[in-house]
């Protein structure tokens, strides 16, 4: 899930498709299980999800092609889960 360019809305990316709503990921993080992790203030993602880590780049690379930043502090707590 990321933040939308759009005010008060969410995108929510699945391995086919994007559905945009309207929410806030901090809501979201506060309903979602323990799998889910905040990587950056514009970025919640579904750990089972994630193909690999790009440290250097700070980058999270996804099964479904996609990629999201992950901020200095978070890539520490991210590194600790896997």
């Amino acid at each position: 899930m990321e933040t939308s360019p759009r005010a008060h809305k969410v995108i929510l990316h699945g391995r086919n498709r994007q559905i945009e709503f309207y929410g806030k990921l901090k809501d979201m993080e506060s309903k979602l299980d323990d799998r889910f992790y905040r990587t950056h203030r514009a970025f919640l993602v579904n750990k089972d999800h994630i193909l690999e880590v790009d440290t250097n780049k700070n980058l999270v690379h996804m099964i479904n092609g996609e990629k999201c930043m992950v901020s200095t502090r978070k890539i520490k707590g991210l590194k600790k889960e896997n």
